[in-house]
């Protein structure tokens, strides 16, 4: 993936993130706050805000991939959105949820589909490896499906989905200057994998970025 997509990916996850903590802010490690009860005004609009981090990830996706590239790098992306706001929901809304993998690809089990999207895909010789980045991005920031808290299963997945992924060689060094111009495509993605999740996953420690 180009450095211009993980930019618009990363700005997009940390748009989802900053929506969803204003609605539902998580909870403190050890706090005994309650999940959050929004009511069914409350869940559309939340759905509404979403949504439009969604298509503006695929505005800035569409600008450098093609359309059905970009559809299939929506999938997990919603997946996880879905799955974050369930998990900060109370029990009792839950199925009150409209989600927005429903409404964006008619599907309803995400957890699963997820899985056998990357399954299909990894069998599959030739295909995009924009979608194999998306769904090791996703799994990277937290999602689980049907394998959350199964770190080993996790980790087994990104490992397979990192052997896809084509890390560009290294560009020739300027001739004109010994200095830097900025972070290189080249030095994609080791380098931005390290600098942006830092800024957009805070503390959190990364499970295995791709060129480990």
């Amino acid at each position: 993936m180009k450095l211009e997509h993980w930019q618009v990916v990363f700005t997009q996850y940390r748009q989802a993130q900053s929506v969803l903590d204003g609605w539902l802010p998580q909870a403190a490690p050890g706090s005994a706050a309650a999940a959050g009860l929004l009511g069914r005004e409350g869940l559309r609009r939340l759905h509404d805000e979403l949504l439009e981090v969604i298509e503006r990830l695929r505005a800035g996706l569409g600008a450098h991939a093609r359309d059905e590239e970009v559809q299939d790098a929506l999938r997990p992306f919603t997946y996880l959105v879905d799955e974050r706001v369930l998990l900060r929901l109370a029990d009792s809304e839950q199925p009150l949820w409209p989600l927005l993998q429903y409404r964006l690809f008619g599907e309803d089990g995400g957890g699963e589909a997820f899985y056998t999207l990357a399954d299909q895909r990894l069998d599959q010789p030739g295909s995009p490896a924009l979608l194999f980045e998306m769904l090791h991005f996703c799994i990277t920031a937290g999602f689980g499906g049907r394998y959350l808290g199964h770190t080993a299963k996790l980790r087994e997945y990104q490992e397979r989905l990192s052997a896809r992924i084509v890390t560009p060689p290294p560009a020739p060094a300027s001739a004109a200057s010994g200095e830097s111009l900025g972070p290189l495509l080249y030095a994609f993605p080791a380098r931005y994998y390290a600098i942006s999740a830092a800024s957009v996953l805070g503390l959190q420690c990364l499970l295995w970025w791709v060129t480990r």
